[in-house]
């Protein structure tokens, strides 16, 4: 033990460890030596990529793929590198981002593509000679460390496109740090297999913030077509007028309409072969889009529809399409739901992986959401200290139950969000509902003031500023929006969040995916309340844990927090909210009435 201690201290950046780094960094060693996936729980601020680094080092890995969720994520990675370095430790690094984010031509001429759009644009500039990032091979010697930046530099003094660059580094770094996609994308996981010259046979997995993997995996391998797009393309071809036109837009128009008819808030199920018939034939499609291109020099909105029917013509047993209603917009989704197909693959050929997050949840849903086998789990976690710097508490008697959403129940959510308001130990006031619907209709009842609603173009320094500038207010976000997690409401180093109000249990909606997917578990387990579980009630703590997390960024913060909803009272649930070293107290004194 003293030796392999010895060994990882070699590896650690830092002089000092933090109580439960080495402990971890020993741990992530013995699975990499026993060839076992670690789900490692540890708090925000910990440390952990660090221990991480040390453990796998030590262990001699001779490649390791650290995936992030978001961009942003890449820097704890770098940073622990950027360290090491610095105390003699020699380590290859290369970051890999999609061509878009790397393109270097100027953003006016990209900026609102989405990137099916630039791929498009990227393969005419390259085509016409236009783009001066031609590609070629660099012909210099590459620095050991290739942040996005420094690819950027590069490919900008030696005119080539960083993407073809990060790629020539690939084959040899022994670090890689990229997004998700890179491996939980089947498409672009061959690329990164095959182009790399990876074998993951030999390689650890690091995947960070990991309890957005499930959800991960579904939206990336999903798809979809906004009405707005349809509109688009109507309005297209009514200014191009080329022949095919009537029939097309005859097509457009009815696939328009059975759209309106059909969405609904949890997404209804379209039969594929009646989309197929309503829908323009894509071939003819794709020819009006190039001849409209042609003609005009802009790209053709008729793309996004050609790219979707051409999804839906291949779509595979287990997706499904729905039409769905979401706040002010309507959409064809497809939506895959068979996340083992994608994930068991992954986990079962790499040599070791370790899933970190301070909001992982049991093993059993990993084992039933991802298809890691079970014997192959080991688990850690530090105590949650922090835990005791929350006051929780879970009010009886109320519910936001899909079935029990009526005028009334929005008056009463209401009317218990004024009550925490005007105490006067709330300052700033963070309301968290579980839907955008859900907290439209519960907007126009609370009479707290001054308060700010978060909508589509909210952005996070618009909430900052409204924060500083009101000493007392409230503050409305949804659950499975963007400001639940992943930011810091933040001035000066000081969290602005004091109190927050969970209006209700964020239970992800009864979906005909997500009923596909509980169906699939229950045969998998013949047990229908185990598999409800692991599709409603796990995500919904695990969301409860992360919006916690808005008011407690460090050991210094106390948050008050109201979960307004009975569902909370349950056996599992309050076990699963104890692990987290969170203590509660149930309260039933506002009634309805």
């Amino acid at each position: 033990m003293e030796r392999l201690t010895s060994r990882i201290k070699e590896f650690f950046p830092y002089e000092h460890p933090r109580p439960g780094q080495l402990e971890l960094a020993r741990k992530v060693y013995e699975s990499v030596v026993n060839s076992k996936i670690l789900l490692a729980r540890y708090p925000v601020g910990f440390g952990k990529t660090a221990a991480v680094f040390a453990g796998l080092l030590a262990a001699d890995v001779p490649r390791i793929i650290y995936l992030a969720h978001t961009k942003s994520q890449f820097q704890a990675p770098i940073r622990e590198v950027v360290r090491l370095e610095k105390t003699g430790v020699k380590l290859s690094l290369v970051t890999l981002a999609s061509r878009f984010d790397m393109c270097l031509l100027p953003r006016s001429l990209t900026s609102g593509m989405d990137f099916h759009r630039f791929l498009r644009f990227c393969a005419r500039k390259k085509l016409s000679g236009e783009c001066p990032y031609i590609k070629k091979r660099y012909k210099g010697e590459l620095p050991s460390l290739l942040t996005l930046n420094t690819l950027r530099r590069i490919g900008r003094e030696a005119g080539i496109c960083p993407y073809e660059i990060a790629w020539e580094a690939v084959r040899t770094a022994r670090i890689i740090v990229a997004s998700y996609s890179y491996l939980f994308d089947p498409r672009l996981s061959i690329i990164l297999l095959r182009k790399g010259g990876i074998n993951l046979s030999e390689s650890v997995i690091v995947v960070d913030e990991a309890h957005n993997l499930p959800r991960f995996i579904t939206d990336s391998l999903s798809s979809e077509l906004h009405a707005s797009s349809i509109r688009a393309a109507l309005r297209e071809i009514q200014r191009a007028r080329f022949a095919e036109d009537s029939n097309i837009a005859e097509s457009l128009r009815k696939l328009l309409a059975y759209l309106h008819k059909t969405a609904t808030e949890n997404g209804s199920e379209v039969p594929v072969e009646t989309f197929l018939e309503i829908a323009p034939n894509s071939r003819i499609l794709a020819r009006v889009a190039t001849s409209y291109e042609g003609k005009t020099g802009v790209f053709s909105s008729l793309w996004h529809i050609v790219y979707f029917l051409e999804e839906v013509e291949k779509m595979p047993s287990d997706s499904i399409l729905i039409a769905l209603r979401e706040d002010v917009s309507l959409a064809y989704k497809i939506f895959f739901y068979n996340i083992p197909r994608v994930a068991q693959r992954v986990f079962d050929d790499s040599r070791s992986a370790i899933l970190t997050s301070a909001t992982l949840p049991p093993a059993d849903y990993y084992t039933a959401i991802l298809g890691v086998k079970r014997e192959r789990l080991q688990e850690i976690s530090y105590p949650f200290t922090w835990g005791e710097n929350v006051t929780l508490v879970i009010q009886r008697g109320i519910s936001s139950r899909y079935v029990e959403r009526t005028q009334e129940l929005f008056k009463f959510y209401a009317r218990l969000i004024d009550s925490v308001y005007k105490d006067p130990e709330s300052r700033h006031v963070l309301a968290v509902f579980p839907s955008y619907s859900f907290m439209l209709n519960t907007y126009p009842f609370i009479e707290s003031a001054p308060r700010l609603l978060e909508k589509h173009d909210t952005h996070l320094d618009d909430i900052l500023e409204f924060l500083m500038r009101h000493e007392k207010c409230l503050v409305m976000i949804t659950a499975w929006g963007k400001f639940s997690e992943g930011v810091e409401f933040k001035a000066m180093r000081s969290n602005l969040i004091d109190t927050i109000v969970i209006a209700g249990l964020p239970v992800p909606s009864p979906s005909p995916v997500n009923k596909k997917l509980e169906e699939r578990l229950e045969t998998f387990s013949s047990d229908k309340e185990w598999a409800w579980r692991q599709v409603y009630l796990y995500p919904a703590l695990n969301k409860v844990l992360q919006i916690i997390g808005r008011g407690l960024r460090s050991e210094n913060d106390r948050v008050r927090v109201y979960l307004l909803d009975e569902r909370v009272i349950d056996e599992k649930a309050l076990e699963y909210l104890k692990d987290y070293g969170l203590s509660f107290s149930i309260i039933s004194s506002l009634s309805k009435n």
